[in-house]
């Protein structure tokens, strides 16, 4: 099944009226059959996730997470009195992921593209909820998140502490 096949049947199946409704538009150029497609895949936020690849789709961030925000955002949910030091660490296909020190300790900031709109953090909170319940995998534990496009931020979010721990590709 494609990745287009797929991203639309998680869209057509989701009854939530909070969610953002996602439209498809391709443009074709039928000069030559394997020709690069365009998809864009936008959201009622007016979030873009586009891509140029032959016979799929690949999100591109079009608009980035502010870092004023995410500092609010840390402020508010470490109940914090002093200065923070928020800093880009990480993208991956889905997710931006920021490096947060403070007084505190040292936190992990995910932004992530609506491709599952209040579907994709809500899983990742519960999966890591389990891992940690179920396993002696270390997991960070989750601080804060909001699964709503419609937040202050514009993009599903997740706080979590930052684990000393060797990542699974490396394992």
């Amino acid at each position: 099944m494609s990745r287009l096949l797929v991203i639309a049947l998680l869209f057509s199946n989701n009854n939530s009226t909070a969610a953002p409704q996602i439209t498809q538009y391709h443009n074709h150029n039928s000069e030559s059959p394997t020709s690069c497609r365009q998809h864009t895949f936008v959201s009622s936020s007016n979030q873009v996730l586009s891509g140029k690849k032959t016979f799929s789709c690949e999100p591109h961030w079009t608009k980035e997470p502010s870092i004023d925000v995410i500092q609010t955002l840390v402020v508010k949910h470490l109940h914090l009195e002093e200065a923070l030091d928020v800093s880009f660490c990480a993208e991956g296909a889905l997710n931006k992921l920021y490096a947060v020190d403070c007084e505190k300790g040292r936190f992990i900031f995910g932004a992530s593209l609506p491709v599952a709109p209040g579907v994709k953090t809500k899983s990742e909170v519960a999966t890591l909820a389990f891992v940690s319940e179920k396993t002696s995998i270390p997991v960070p534990q989750v601080i804060a998140s909001d699964s709503d496009l419609h937040n202050d931020l514009g993009f599903e979010w997740i706080l979590m502490e930052r684990v000393n721990a060797r990542p699974l590709h490396e394992v």
